[in-house]
């Protein structure tokens, strides 16, 4: 991560939407409006999910983790993953070249049963916020490099209210 230290698109400050337009604001104020989104949402019956982050440590998704469940109170929680459509490729000797190419999916797994969640996949998560049912996302993190399919654009677009925290501006974000 050392290289986006002083990447022009490098987020210094928590920004909100307001009036069509992305404004720098204090913690104490972009918190208390994920306070408010997550409480609005609930408040009709609808569902808040966390995406866990393959790109970050087992410590950082170990806390978002128990941030999900014991915080926000939901155990919904997923993982996107970067996987290879070749699959996995096993050789002879016994040695495998996984298709998932995140670089921590196994961790990220790992620290969500520690703290008492199983992540789902991607897909599922998607078919979620289509049905109605997620209704708003809290996602950590995410390979700077990686675009959205159409498939989580539209999905996303869906949400009623979508939280991004990551080092960078993305499409997400945009």
């Amino acid at each position: 991560g050392w290289r986006y230290l002083h990447a022009d698109n490098r987020l210094a400050a928590p920004m909100l939407r307001q009036e069509g337009a992305w404004k720098a604001v204090s913690w104490a104020d972009a918190l208390e409006r994920v306070r408010q989104g997550f409480e609005t949402v609930k408040a009709v019956g609808g569902a808040v999910a966390g995406l866990l982050s393959g790109h970050l440590t087992n410590e950082e998704n170990y806390l978002f983790a128990r941030l999900m469940k014991e915080v926000v109170g939901t155990g919904r929680v997923g993982l996107r993953a970067k996987v290879s459509g070749e699959g996995d490729v096993a050789f002879k000797s016994g040695f495998t070249i996984r298709a998932d190419k995140s670089p921590n999916s196994r961790g990220v797994r790992d620290m969500a049963a520690a703290a008492g969640l199983t992540p789902t996949d991607m897909p599922d998560l998607l078919r979620q916020i289509e049905e109605g049912t997620v209704q708003a996302r809290y996602l950590l993190g995410g390979d700077p490099a990686e675009e959205l399919t159409e498939a989580e654009r539209a999905a996303f677009a869906r949400l009623k209210f979508l939280v991004v925290q990551d080092l960078l501006t993305s499409a997400l974000v945009s």
